[in-house]
């Protein structure tokens, strides 16, 4: 592909090209013009001012004076090819060349103006012009060749050419340099753009002119930036996200009831297990068919539409509820469906369907009504029956006036009404409440149209809130008409009191979610600072104590220094393990991959130890062949050894620490032994959690922040690696599989 910037200089070029041919030609042209005018005007006026020269006596009594004058002039302008006077019968009076004749004279013509001839000749062109002397005493014939015009031409045209040329390298180079100075900048802005496109966002874009592309650069700098925040706010809020999903996804499984999620084609997309078990099928036999297959289509004739009410729903956006009978393969179930509508994040319509299965309340209101019908000719209710269902039962007439009423209603009442109270009197009188709530309307809907309403109300009764589930069912007469309407009420505060908490629970998930990020942003604040603030007097404070050990000190001194670089070395690597914290919660650990020897890393890390470990007198033995190598980052992996020997060193009181690396597949495999103390075997996967401490009684005696493993195993699986632990009462194993480098 052809640059810009070559482009830019070709164009250039060419236009400078054009110009200054065309200038080149113009000027040439011009020039020629103005010479050969000069020449024509120094011709004419050298023969009219010699012409006045001569006077009528000169032509009679003069004649040496006028050859002489004529060789003179001859001699003084080296462009005249002859001189011819002559009378004015045409005889020669003085000329200066004998070979040629002027061509009036050869023609034997008497100019009466000034007259100019042009022929050429083996000398080159000659121009003769020719005056009239005056009286016509005599003419002037005087020939002018331009052999030293032409050269004169030739010699201008060549300096305008060298000019040109000349001109057009400069020109070149002034645009080639302007060129790159131009084009410099905007392909740094161009592979600052690619790193952008490559997801490289921590890379500045370095322009230091304040113009256009000045601004262009720090506004693809902000934006990179503002990329790199809002992809770590992501992966955080992404992490709070899928806890609150998981604990939701719990909860949806958790429910009693059945609930699935439809799409615009009443495909089911999402089932708890709750209806898995109320249809006695697996997840593979629900997802991706039809609600019409599963549940509305069951021993039915009808059409689809009046089939499934769910297309009324979808036409109405209006919820309802209802009830419906399937069957399967082993007896018959009563559902009640309660759908409702939701829009996802595309904007699409689905349904959820809350389905409860009232198999057994069902059966025990058709028990009920049996039972009511064969006593209904009977002037009493049998009470001890209907006190032993454990549903509420009160019976009204026509006029709405309470028949009976059970047990369980009374105990509904929370004990402020008896039964005394309200035999045979108004339902609407006993209870005010149920006009206020159109409880009235759906009595005449039962009594109007003989069929029976299913309804969820929720009361304030006596400052107390009650949730309950009611069926009115009719009973008829012998025509067919409602002579009487059993209630059936079932308390369902305990299960709307648990999916109030439920809906609180999400609250304040919600508002804890909002606090954990809010306080993930303190927490980096706050290590960016502190880490800041530390590391400048722990660099001072290195750089002082390492000279004064170069200095002469005597024993004590020098061991109290020692414990002064130990502990600020110390200190410095537990403020790389806070940054680390950050980056690594982040997903922005960045290596520096590179072709590594595991030998010559594990022996700069034993060195760097090699202090530590002879003042507990502790021998590290090094078994690593040296072919072993790998593709990794060398400061990380030393960071990755250098923790794990630590600790080594830290929980081993005698004995010896043993490092040894054999090929494994196409892994190499490290194990780090030593004769510690060890770890109990139920906390061996939990050494690799973030702060955790085996005994947290063991951190003042042996320091640490329970960040040194979990951040070497973030390194380790940041190679594509593998770090495990294994001890068996004292002793300890660390292992580390690491993927052999490709280039071996």
């Amino acid at each position: 592909m052809t640059s810009l910037r070559f482009k830019i200089i070709i164009s250039t070029l060419f236009i400078i090209f054009l110009i200054i041919t065309g200038s080149y030609i113009i000027i040439q042209d011009i020039q020629k013009g103005i010479i050969e005018g000069e020449f024509r005007d120094k011709g004419f006026f050298m023969a009219n001012h010699l012409a006045l020269e001569f006077k009528e006596p000169l032509l009679v009594n003069d004649t040496a004076g006028i050859r002489n004058y004529v060789a003179n002039m001859e001699n003084s302008y080296p462009d005249i090819e002859y001189i011819f006077v002559t009378d004015s019968m045409g005889s020669i009076v003085a000329n200066t060349s004998a070979d040629r004749l002027p061509i009036s004279l050869q023609e034997m013509s008497r100019p009466n103006a000034m007259k100019e001839y042009i022929y050429a000749t083996d000398k080159g062109i000659i121009h003769e012009f020719d005056a009239t002397i005056s009286n016509n005493t005599g003419y002037v014939h005087i020939g002018l060749s331009e052999n030293r015009v032409r050269a004169h031409i030739l010699e201008a045209s060549w300096n305008l050419l060298l000019i040109a040329v000349s001109g057009m390298v400069l020109g070149g180079l002034f645009i080639y340099f302007i060129g790159r100075r131009l084009m410099e900048p905007i392909q740094d802005i161009t592979n600052g753009a690619r790193r952008i496109n490559k997801g490289i966002l921590d890379q500045k874009i370095d322009i230091s002119s304040k113009d256009e592309l000045g601004e262009l650069a720090q506004t693809f700098n902000d934006m990179a930036s503002s990329l790199n925040q809002k992809m770590g706010e992501l992966v955080a809020s992404k992490e709070q996200t899928e806890a609150a999903e998981k604990y939701l996804e719990t909860l949806f499984d958790s429910i009693e009831d059945g609930i699935i999620a439809l799409n615009g084609n009443h495909e089911i997309i999402k089932t708890n297990k709750s209806f898995l078990k109320m249809m006695g099928l697996t997840e593979e036999q629900v997802l991706g068919r039809t609600c019409h297959e599963l549940i509305f289509a069951q021993g039915q004739s009808r059409n689809r539409k009046e089939e499934c009410p769910i297309d009324k729903l979808l036409e109405t956006k209006i919820p309802v509820r209802f009830v419906h009978e399937i069957k399967t393969d082993s007896d018959r179930k009563i559902l009640e469906l309660n759908p409702s509508l939701f829009w996802d994040k595309k904007g699409t319509v689905n349904v959820i369907l809350v389905i409860r299965d009232i198999t057994q309340q069902k059966m025990l209101e058709e028990e009920n009504i049996s039972f009511y019908n064969n006593i209904k000719y009977l002037k009493e209710f049998n009470e001890e029956i209907l006190n032993n269902v454990n549903l509420a039962i009160h019976v009204v007439d026509k006029e709405m006036n309470l028949l009976a009423v059970n047990d369980e209603l009374i105990k509904l009442g929370r004990g402020r009404i008896k039964r005394d109270g309200i035999i045979n009197k108004n339902l609407y009188e006993a209870f005010p409440f149920l006009k206020e709530k159109y409880i009235d309307k759906e009595y005449e809907y039962v009594l109007k149209t003989g069929e029976m309403f299913l309804s969820e109300e929720k009361t304030e009764y006596h400052d107390e809130i009650i949730y309950t589930s009611t069926s009115k069912i009719p009973v008829k007469d012998k025509n067919g008409n409602v002579e009487k309407i059993i209630t059936v009420i079932k308390d369902v505060s305990d299960q709307k009191k648990l999916e109030e908490e439920l809906k609180d629970s999400y609250e304040e998930l919600r508002l804890t979610y909002l606090k954990l990020k809010e306080l993930y942003k303190i927490k980096d604040s706050f290590l960016s600072n502190v880490s800041h603030e530390l590391r400048t007097p722990l660099t001072s404070v290195l750089g002082y104590t390492e000279l004064l050990l170069d200095e002469k000190i005597n024993k004590e001194q020098r061991h109290k220094l020692e414990i002064i670089l130990r502990n600020s070395k110390r200190l410095t690597r537990l403020i790389k393990s806070l940054l680390d914290t950050t980056l690594i919660d982040f997903r922005n650990l960045q290596l520096d991959m590179q072709l590594l020897s595991i030998n010559d890393i594990v022996a700069q890390v034993v060195e760097d130890m090699k202090t530590m470990a002879l003042v507990k007198n502790l021998p590290i033995i090094i078994e690593i062949p040296q072919k072993f190598q790998v593709d990794g980052d060398r400061d990380r992996l030393v960071q990755v050894f250098s923790n794990i020997l630590d600790n080594a060193i830290k929980f081993t009181i005698s004995g010896e620490i043993r490092i040894r690396a054999d090929e494994e597949n196409q892994n190499v495999h490290i194990k780090i032994s030593d004769t510690g103390i060890g770890i109990p075997a139920d906390k061996l996967e939990r050494i690799f959690d973030r702060f955790y401490q085996v005994d947290s009684s063991n951190t003042r005696r042996y320091g640490g922040t329970g960040l040194g493993l979990w951040i070497s195993k973030s390194i380790v699986e940041a190679h594509g690696g593998k770090i495990w632990a294994e001890s068996k009462n004292t002793g300890s194993a660390v292992h580390i599989l690491l993927p052999k480098s490709v280039k071996e």
